[in-house]
Parts: structure tokens; sequence; C-alpha cells
């Protein structure tokens, strides 16, 4: 048997190993967003030979595209994943940390995002070539999606559009952390056999096709490369296509073209014809397009257990895994409010209904605390865990967007607002009433919070420093300060952020990080230094 500092690192390195590991983009909500589920545990237990990988931090809200879920997908893709941007600072998870600053003042707001119609060559003259937006590939369509690379059909592929992103993707060897995929290794949370992990509603999107579960295949040592070493035989256009596959431009000969290979390909050789590739191959057990995934089947998994359960068990039937642990990966939203428009459910912020609010109390703090305990794994986990690997792992190539840990929807941004504002209302309640009651009036700041507990401030905290757009963090302090002061006083925001900064790095701690009796210097330390044009989704 392992110890405890060595836990989980077998496990992990075997379900490496596994070909038929699963990657779902899949939507996510409360399990109140059906009566189906409204009374399933809100804490699953990951099965046996399961490994779970979650990567969206409590309260989030997921705003992505195809073309940047595929590359999260082929992230996952890479031997080395757990230990892209590894550094040995413990405290930082090994570099892999990067939370919204307490004294952040100004707030991140997105780009908006421009919709670019697709501009055809029919104003090319005839003489024009189409150039070095040319590349050679494999194609893999509806008829011939499980066929070995060697039988897909050649085929030119046009993509003026992408050339420069293209070039970009295949030229760098190295990724950093102001990429915008840094947000991806920011939030990774890891649940092996036993743990406990938050349970939610969860179901493919009625519309967005390349909502489904993939497999990832065997891992790669360079994820942009196809399995064969050669470019030439990809199937996924990289860059340009997403894994659910895409409707791709290809160059096809004139009828009464002479041309052979080799020869300049212009618009009097070749004509554009669009094709429909297939992207990733799909899970066969459980897809978008069985009963298993629709909820109006009576046998459909409808919660994030309930899919785990189903997958393991029939994986272990099929005998696709070899004696190998299945690795998981979760692409999915994360939020307390309901997102359903269809169906009205009660508000625990209008309808002042106690119950429903000490609930969600509740929920936002055990929230954390799992969040937390699936971090502090990754992190071990990631100090640990073997290079397989000679190539440095990349993040994904994600383009013009902020993506994870951000909460968009200004209704959803709006009710997290609401939620902290009716927790300081309770507080100051309370506080008016104790003054009532006692007929003094206390110095400013001198009082400690009444209503709120340590766990609470956790909590929250974590969400408003996992929101990159900022502004629940400058709201949370701003609240914070007028009640409790700044530093004067152990609940004041400052010594509280400490406090939380300390949490976070004992939860380190156990990773293999410094002995406690380091703690003082490293809290002094801490102190001290105080176009994409696809649409886009929320899942």
């Amino acid at each position: 048997m392992s110890s405890s500092r060595t836990y989980g690192k077998d496990i992990f390195e075997e379900a490496l190993q596994n070909p038929t590991n699963i990657f779902m983009t899949i939507h996510g909500g409360p399990l109140n967003y059906s009566e189906r589920t409204i009374n399933e545990r809100k804490l699953g237990v990951v099965p046996d030979n399961c490994v779970l990988v979650i990567i969206t931090p409590p309260q989030a809200i997921v705003y992505s595209s195809p073309q940047n879920d595929t590359e999260t997908y082929r992230f996952f893709q890479q031997k080395d994943w757990i230990k892209t941007l590894m550094s040995d600072s413990p405290s930082t998870c090994y570099g892999a940390d990067n939370y919204v600053s307490s004294t952040i003042t100004h707030k991140n707001v997105p780009p908006k995002i421009v919709d670019e119609s697709y501009e055809s060559d029919n104003s090319l003259d005839n003489n024009d070539t189409y150039g070095d937006d040319i590349q050679y590939g494999k194609i893999r369509t509806k008829d011939n999606v499980y066929k070995n690379i060697e039988e897909l059909e050649k085929v030119l592929f046009y993509q003026p559009e992408e050339i420069k992103e293209k070039k970009e993707f295949y030229e760098r060897t190295t990724s950093n952390t102001s990429e915008p995929g840094f947000e991806l290794l920011n939030n990774i949370q890891i649940f092996l056999p036993g743990d406990e992990f938050y349970n939610q509603w969860q179901g493919f999107d009625e519309d967005s096709t390349d909502f489904d579960a993939y497999s990832l295949g065997p891992l790669k040592d360079d994820y942009r490369i196809p399995y064969t070493g050669n470019i030439e035989d990809e199937t996924l256009i990289y860059g340009s296509t997403a894994y659910d596959g895409n409707e791709v431009t290809t160059l096809i000969p004139r009828s009464n073209s002479t041309w052979t290979e080799g020869d300049s390909v212009t618009t009097d050789t070749h004509k554009q014809k669009k094709r429909e590739s297939i992207g990733a191959k799909r899970v066969e057990y459980f897809n978008r397009h069985l009963d298993i995934t629709n909820h109006g089947s009576e046998q459909c998994k409808r919660t994030t257990e309930q899919i785990l359960n189903y997958i393991m068990n029939e994986s272990e039937r099929r005998g696709e895994n070899n004696g190998l642990p299945k690795m998981i990966i979760m692409n999915s939203c994360s939020p307390t409010r309901n997102l359903s428009r269809k169906r009205k459910t009660p508000s625990i912020l209008e309808s002042r209904n106690n119950s429903l609010y000490e609930d969600m109390q509740e929920n936002i703090i055990y929230r954390n605390q799992v969040y937390w305990k699936g971090r502090k794994q990754f992190c071990k986990l990631r100090r640990i865990v073997n290079n397989h690997s000679d190539v440095m792992p990349l993040l994904p190539f994600w383009k013009d967007s902020v993506q994870f840990t951000r909460i968009d929807d200004n209704r959803d941004l709006e009710y997290i607002h609401r939620f902290i504002g009716r927790e300081f209302e309770d507080e100051k309640n309370t506080r008016l009433l104790r003054i009532e009651n006692e007929n003094r009036i206390p110095p400013d700041y001198i009082e400690p919070p009444q209503t709120m507990s340590d766990e609470l401030f956790f909590a929250l905290y974590t969400v408003a420093a996992a929101d990159k757009r900022g502004s629940i963090m400058i709201s949370f302090r701003k609240n914070w300060t007028d009640l409790f002061g700044t530093d004067q006083y152990p609940h004041s925001w400052n010594n509280m952020v400490q406090k939380w900064v300390d949490m976070k790095n004992s939860t380190y701690e156990y990773s293999g990080g410094k002995k406690k009796k380091h703690k003082k210097s490293r809290k002094k330390v801490n102190k001290s230094k105080r176009k994409n044009k696809t649409k886009k989704y929320k899942r």
C-alpha cells in the first residue's frame, strides 16, 4: 500500500494509460433544476477505479465556444498535462494558482465577441492562387468515422481566415501564465475513488451538437500532432475544426482541370466545396443520441453521480478498460441558481424563504470545502506524478476569451451579488438589534461578525477570487470593510484575507508543501507581498 503522501499516484498514472478515458461537455445545474433530481444527495461519491476531474470552480457559469472546448479536450490528450507550467512553489499549487487580488479596483470587462460571416472566394479573379492557405490532410466523414487513418480520404483544405492562428498554434513551444488558457490550470480539481464531490443535475444541450461525451484516445507527447506523427494524416484541422466536427472548406479539381499533385492550386484548377467532417470519437454507450441521456426517458442518468456509476459499470461490462482505472473529465457549469427559463422556482432572495436561504449558505460552505479537497489532490498529484514525456505540455490555445471562473450572464452575476447583499443586510440588522437591546453604540469596526462564520467568509472569498471579472471581489471587499474595517481587528478585511490564504496554503501543505513550522515565515512573506468566430454559449 502507498503512504498518505503518495496516495493516488499509482491510480492516476494507470488512468493515464487508459485510451478510453472520457472528456464530457455537458450542462450543469443545481439538483432542484428537476423534480427527478431534487431529492438526490448533494455530495456524490467517486466510484471504484474512477478518477474524476472537474475544471470549474464553485458558482461559475462557463462562457465558451466549440473551438475553445476543443482546445480544452486536446489539453487533456497530453501525457503530462498535470505538469503544465510546473514550479517549485507549494503555496501556489506549484505554479497553478492565479486568483483575483483582494485589492482589485477595476473590473475586468471582457471584449465583445464579433460574429463574422464567412467570406467566400467568389470575388477572386480566375488567375488568383490560393497560396499558403492550403493544407493537405485527411478527412473523416459520416461514412468513415471509425475507419483507420490510412483509409481516410486525402483532401485539400482551404482556410484563409485561420492561417495566422494556425501558424501561431504550431510554432509555440512554451506556455505562460498570461495566456487565457491558464484559467483552466487555475481551477482543476481531482477526486479519487471514495472521495466526495459536488453532485449536480447534468444534461446535454438540446441544440448544440458538440455537447457530448468523447474518448480521449491514447495520450500524446505533443497534442497538436497526429498519432502517426505526420501532419498530413490529421483528421482534425487544428486551429479551426471543433472536436464535434465542422463544416470545412475543401478544394476539388474542376471538371476540365488537368491538374496533378505538385502543380499550383489556383481558381482555374480548383473550386471550393463545403464538406461535413466528423471530429473526435464519441463514447458509444453514453452520448447525446441515447435514451440514457434523454431527460424525457425513464432510464436517463440525470446527476453527476448517476452518470459516473453508469459509465464505470458499462465500461467494465464491455471490458474496455483492461483492468485500468478510467478518467472522466467534466467540462460543465457549476451554478447555484436554477438556470431554467421555462420553470419558475421560488427565489430565496425575493420570497425571503429562510429555509432556502440557509440551505444556500450551507451549499456554498460545503462546496468550498469540496473544492479545496479536489484542489489539494490536484496539487499533490501535480508534485508526485512522474513525467511521461520529454515534450513540455502546453496550455489550451484559447482565443479571445476569458472563459472559466467568470459569471458572464448578468442574471447570474446579479444573483451572486444579491445573495452577498442579503448576507450583509442580515448582519447589519442583527447588529442594529444588538445596539438597541444593549443601548450602546460600539466603536467602529470593533464588533466581530454576528451572522457570518469564518467558513462562510472562506466560501464567499473563494467565489470572489475565482471570478476573473473582479466585480464580486470589489463588492465583497466594500461591504466587509464598511462593517469591519481594513486591518484594525482580527476580523478586518486584510486579516480575514490572510486567514483564507493560510487556509489555502495549509491545504497544499498536505500535498507535500512546507511543514507547519515554516508557516510563520511564509505568512510574513505573503503579507508583505500583499476572434472567436463561432457562436458563444454557456454550459
